[in-house]
Formats: C-alpha cells, sequence, structure tokens
C-alpha cells in the first residue's frame, strides 16, 4: 500500500473504541464463551491486565476499497489497531459474532498493513502464529496462513503502533 493512503488512513482515525480485559469480561457470556477462554489463558499466563489494551478505528469506505484493491478482494470486516507505548494485545485469535455470516459467503482471508510513517520504530512486534514481524516498512502487507490464527501485538517503544486490519473474500 502507498505511504499517502498509510499516512492518510493514520490520520483519519480520531474516534475509537478502546478495547481492554475489562470490556473483554464484560462480553463473556459463560465459562465457554471465546472471550472467557482468551481472558483466562491471560490470567494464567500471569498478565498485568492494567496493560492489556489496544484501540480500534473503522475506516472510511474509500480506505476499505483502497485496501480491497491493493488485495483484489472484496472487503468484509476492516479496521485500524492502534498500540500506545507500554500496552499489549496478548496471544489470542479475534472473535466476531459475523463470522458465520462472512464464512456462508466463501473463503474468508486476513491481511495486515503497517501503517507507521518510519522503517524503525523501536518495539514494535506483530506476531502471528510462528512468524515475528519487526521493523517492517510503512505500507507493508502480510497476507495470513489462516484468517483466524493466534496473534498477539506489543508496543515497548515511544510512539503509537498502528496497523490496518482487513478480512475480505479473495476476488480470483
Amino acid at each position: 500500500m502507498n505511504k499517502i493512503a498509510c499516512n492518510s488512513i493514520m490520520l483519519s482515525c480520531t474516534n475509537g473504541i478502546a478495547n481492554n480485559a475489562t470490556g473483554i469480561l464484560k462480553r463473556a457470556t459463560g465459562p465457554t464463551d471465546p472471550y472467557t477462554e482468551i481472558l483466562d489463558t491471560w490470567k494464567t499466563a500471569g498478565y498485568d491486565l492494567t496493560n492489556v489494551e489496544w484501540i480500534n478505528y473503522y475506516p472510511d469506505k474509500l480506505f476499505v476499497d483502497w485496501f480491497a484493491r491493493e488485495v483484489n478482494a472484496t472487503p468484509r470486516y476492516a479496521w485500524v489497531s492502534k498500540l500506545m507505548p507500554g500496552k499489549t494485545a496478548p496471544w489470542h485469535w479475534d472473535v466476531n459474532d459475523r463470522t458465520d455470516e462472512w464464512l456462508a459467503d466463501g473463503e474468508l482471508v486476513r491481511w495486515s498493513c503497517f501503517l507507521d510513517r518510519r522503517k524503525f520504530r523501536f518495539g514494535h512486534v506483530f506476531l502471528v502464529e510462528d512468524k515475528c514481524y519487526y521493523n517492517q516498512e510503512q505500507g507493508t502487507i502480510i497476507k495470513w496462513d489462516n484468517w483466524n490464527s493466534y496473534h498477539a501485538k506489543s508496543n515497548s517503544g515511544s510512539d503509537p503502533f498502528y496497523m490496518m486490519h482487513f478480512l475480505g473474500k479473495p476476488n480470483d
């Protein structure tokens, strides 16, 4: 994705929805709920749950369509995640109430794009299964092996960490 698009997407992130361990606990409906399972995993691992926090922004259709053209897919869901310094999104998978609807329409693929302006952002780490992404060029897009893989994101740097995530149906 080009740098102008990346910068524009980041600048558009003004009203986000904060996600944290407390919010995840409120969404949990019982012991077999996926949110409960994720939260229990973090507690068992000993995470300081006050450091588990990320902010999601939902980009304008213009940006979603731009990304869709980049990856040649029909959009299903797209968001930008921002992780502030000192925060983490520990090992988890994403839970969404519309997953069954999207899968009924065919294959679902996930891509993520590194939006930060500089190549080197000390402390910005993104993990998907056994892959580690660090010091990625602005606009680097990765295609996940499995759209619902376990993943994690950490910011031990001094600048916010922005990424765009896109779920779509491939047009090929």
